[in-house]
């Protein structure tokens, strides 16, 4: 487990409590609490790398409200059909997604924080079976407005 003001991983697997992970960080020295809660600002911008079986590569997004209001392809990736603002998403959306898989016993749902509890990575599957249903994010680069 990193230090505090490393990185902390959460990882909550079908069936584990959150209490566990918030027990786990405690005793690193965070106040992490074993919710998908970050404290998103109104307007921002990250850059999201994102790895599905519809897109992959990185996008500069911006978010007012928690909705995305401008997404753009970085370089090279798999830009997926239709207005690309409709296939990214929020940081609060991404958190929800993990709720939400956490909610119907995804195999795999996990959150990645920074020692600033910023959202930094996500991972997705929701059967350990199946071969075509992960999704993993990563999130770095904030600009708060």
């Amino acid at each position: 487990m990193s230090h505090a003001w490393g990185n902390a991983r959460i990882a909550l697997r079908a069936g584990a409590g959150a209490t566990l992970a918030g027990a786990l960080l405690t005793g690193c020295g965070s106040d992490y609490t074993g919710e998908t809660e970050w404290n998103a600002p109104r307007r921002y911008s990250y850059t999201l790398e994102s790895r599905t079986m519809v897109m992959s590569g990185s996008f500069r997004i911006h978010v007012t409200d928690g909705k995305v209001v401008r997404a753009r392809l970085l370089g090279d990736g798999k830009r997926p059909p239709g207005r690309l603002s409709d296939w990214v998403f929020s940081v609060e959306e991404l958190l929800k997604r993990v709720e939400r898989a956490r909610n119907e016993e995804a195999h795999r749902a996990e959150v990645t924080f920074d020692g600033k509890r910023r959202p930094t990575g996500v991972e997705l599957d929701q059967h350990e079976e199946a071969a075509d249903d992960e999704a993993s994010y990563k999130m770095r680069d904030y600009r708060f407005e």
